[in-house]
């Protein structure tokens, strides 16, 4: 969030006020919402919950790495975007002039992260999340937007839906599990709470997560990172049941419609 400067100066005015509220409303436009919250289970869920009917495109959750001072847990911020462009809008209209350094170093990366990648759909994928949402390509770190090049490229290979998990590097300040979620045509309205409910029935706590619906090639794609611990604080290895459950419960035959294969429709959470 270090490029809204008017939001980060309205939290650190608010931020005492956290801890005696349930939400503190850092920036509320037509188009974008920014709340600050104490990291309770089901927070994020709580949020969604009450934006239902407003159609998400960016989604970006962060906790402190300590507690909020005075309380004992940590603070959650919380940053929707409501910015969904449809495919004629997303279409490059000129030459595309993205700096030619974060070109350089988001393809350096692919290469060393996702050897697998297919550089000849290089360019055009990404002149495609920059005509989505160039903010997101100018403030990610390179890493982050080579991850969701190949997350895309990955769900369009795996016929509209992909699913994987990696754990972060050691030396991290606490080791986390990456899940990386990709769909074709998602719903377009209440999709990331749905998601949100897989991770809550499954007692995932979810630490950080960035999200896009990106209006790509001929439909819109859901791409999504989520960075997770069991509520255990086990982290979530590709061979552990919890893995295989969170899998199920996002390739459950029923939770997709017949036009497009897999999307989710979700069991209602347990009380």
């Amino acid at each position: 969030m270090r490029e809204k400067t008017d939001a980060l100066i309205n939290l650190a005015m608010h931020l005492r006020s956290v801890e005696n509220n349930h939400k503190v409303t850092i920036v509320d436009r037509d188009d974008e919402l920014i709340i600050a919250r104490l990291d309770r289970p089901g927070s994020l869920y709580d949020t969604l919950k009450n934006i239902r009917g407003r159609e998400i495109s960016y989604a970006e959750i962060t906790h402190s790495t300590t507690p909020l001072p005075g309380a004992a847990v940590d603070l959650e911020v919380q940053r929707f975007e409501f910015d969904i462009r449809n495919e004629k809008e997303s279409l490059p209209v000129e030459p595309i002039d993205i700096p030619l350094k974060i070109r350089q170093a988001v393809g350096k990366t692919l290469r060393a992260r996702y050897p697998d990648f297919n550089f000849v759909d290089f360019r055009r994928i990404f002149d495609l999340l920059w005509c989505n949402h160039p903010s997101y390509v100018r403030i990610s770190p390179f890493e982050r937007i080579a991850r969701i090049l190949w997350v895309y490229q990955q769900t369009r290979r795996n016929n509209g839906f992909f699913f994987d998990v990696e754990t972060t590097a050691a030396g991290e300040a606490q080791r986390e599990s990456r899940v990386l979620f990709g769909v074709a045509l998602p719903p377009r309205k209440e999709f990331l709470s749905q998601v949100m409910e897989v991770f809550q029935r499954l007692d995932i706590g979810v630490r950080r997560a960035y999200s896009l619906t990106l209006a790509m090639d001929e439909s819109p794609y859901f791409l999504g990172n989520f960075y997770v611990r069991a509520h255990t604080g086990s982290l979530i290895s590709k061979a552990s049941a919890l893995c295989k459950d969170c899998r199920q419960s996002f390739t459950t035959p029923r939770f997709w419609p017949a036009a497009a294969g897999p999307i989710l429709t979700f069991y209602p959470t347990e009380s």
